[in-house]
């Protein structure tokens, strides 16, 4: 019961946060539009320079060419000891309790803590052969890319006749899923979320079995087992294990041993199959996978990712467009003003320029999960630039025929945006409070 409750609040508090950015394009399909998945590190730690054969190997860990099939979500650091390395580097290298060098971290991104190790040994081509790529990894990539909602990678356990078992229950569930689930309706606003047209979206799942007895896909066994924190440890580590993946291979979570039943199966295909709550995708479950292809080669949203920091926006672009300012000042200059009066007429706009909208990216909170759950996606809008228009205030006019100063206030009354949608969230933010306290502090009648 508490770890179901533990899964539960995170849950319920990706509903009520996420509500306020709902999209009505599914999961599966916004997440390898818009998620870029999130960079494994590897560390290379050693003393002094690196051999040649040794400077290959980092090399070849980088994976950075022309070829949109030959980069990954991976960063390569190499630590010198004899240097200077910082306390972060430090500590991960006193955690190794080795002296052999050149000796290789891979730690995994961090999802709610500090990053786990997914594997660590010495750098040599055996231990960074299959780091990167491995077969299992090149076809789960080409079936998210041709089309696939979500592939079913089933990790064996090595006792066959459960492996077995557990593995005809992830087929044939996902088959008749296939067929029940419906899509949900592309409203007209999410449109330009979408790559491709809504109708051409299909509903298709597979699956993809791994034996941990592979050298080739050790590392991707590694990774499995860290998508979760108590996976590698019993009782869950020599259990059967099938792991959802979607988006840009992004693994939900782990359906293990005896939960991997018909209704576990459902519950995650209706979660990746059901539209978006949310547009923030570290409130999202799941960890992606360490996967050699350059998604954005292939992916191309017709509203581009912006990454730019917005400029602060202001006043002026309530005010007066100069347009018309400048029709009212022919009219005056044609009502009989002297060429000497008509240089005090407002012939210009003060303080005009374009202003730059202020984008509120959405806060970097982070929900750990292994239950149902709410969906969420990044946000794709770019920064939203206003017309021309005069300042908040417009500069003081003389009449010509007394001489007198009368000022003009153009839109410093005119309310902020911004506003409504600061209202919304704090509303939602103290509704998932409330249910949260409650179901600590209110005894459950079982």
């Amino acid at each position: 019961m508490t770890r179901r409750m533990s899964m539960l609040v995170p849950a319920l508090c990706v509903v009520f946060a996420g509500s306020l950015m709902a999209c009505s394009v599914p999961v599966f399909r916004y997440a390898i539009e818009h998620w870029r998945p999130d960079p494994y590190v590897a560390v290379v730690f050693h003393r002094g320079g690196l051999s040649e054969s040794q400077q290959s190997l980092v090399a070849g860990l980088q994976l950075n060419g022309d070829d949109a099939s030959s980069a990954a979500n991976l960063e390569v650091k190499t630590v010198d000891l004899d240097g200077d390395p910082d306390d972060g580097m430090a500590k991960i290298w006193e955690e190794q309790e080795t002296e052999s060098l050149p000796w290789l971290v891979l730690k995994a991104p961090a999802k709610g803590g500090p990053p786990a190790t997914v594997w660590a040994g010495e750098l040599s081509d055996d231990s960074t052969s299959h780091l990167v790529t491995s077969p299992v990894r090149d076809e789960l990539k080409q079936r998210l890319l041709n089309g696939d909602s979500i592939v079913w990678v089933f990790l064996d356990s090595g006792q066959q006749q459960a492996d077995d078992a557990a593995y005809e229950v992830v087929q044939t569930e996902s088959e008749r899923l296939e067929q029940v689930l419906e899509l949900p309706e592309i409203e007209e606003a999410d449109v330009d979320d979408l790559s491709v047209d809504p109708s051409a979206l299909t509903l298709k799942m597979s699956s993809l079995r791994v034996s941990r007895d592979d050298p080739a896909e050790r590392f991707l066994v590694d990774m499995l087992l860290r998508v979760e924190p108590d996976l590698a440890e019993p009782p869950f580590v020599d259990q059967p294990m099938a792991f959802p993946v979607f988006g840009r291979g992004r693994a939900l979570y782990a359906l293990v041993g005896n939960g991997i039943t018909p209704q576990t199966i459902e519950e995650a295909c209706r979660f990746l199959t059901g539209a978006c709550q949310c547009t923030v995708k570290e409130q999202n479950p799941g960890v992606d996978l360490l996967i050699a292809v350059d998604w954005d080669q292939f992916i191309e949203p017709i509203i581009p990712i912006d990454t730019t920091a917005p400029a602060l926006t202001g006043l002026t672009a309530f005010a007066e467009p100069q347009g018309a300012a400048a029709t009212d000042a022919a009219g005056d200059q044609a009502a009989g003003e002297t060429a000497a009066d008509s240089s005090h007429s407002p012939h210009g706009i003060a303080g005009t320029g374009a202003v730059a909208q202020d984008e509120h990216p959405p806060s970097d909170a982070r929900a750990d999960t292994k239950s149902s759950l709410t969906p969420t996606a990044d946000s794709a809008a770019g920064t939203v630039v206003e017309p021309q228009g005069a300042g908040a205030l417009t500069g003081a006019s003389t009449d010509a025929s007394t001489g007198s100063s009368t000022g003009s206030s153009t839109g410093a009354a005119a309310p902020s945006a911004g506003i409504a949608g600061n209202v919304l969230l704090m509303m939602g933010l103290l509704t998932m409070c409330v249910i949260v306290v409650s179901m600590v502090f209110i005894p459950r009648s079982k």
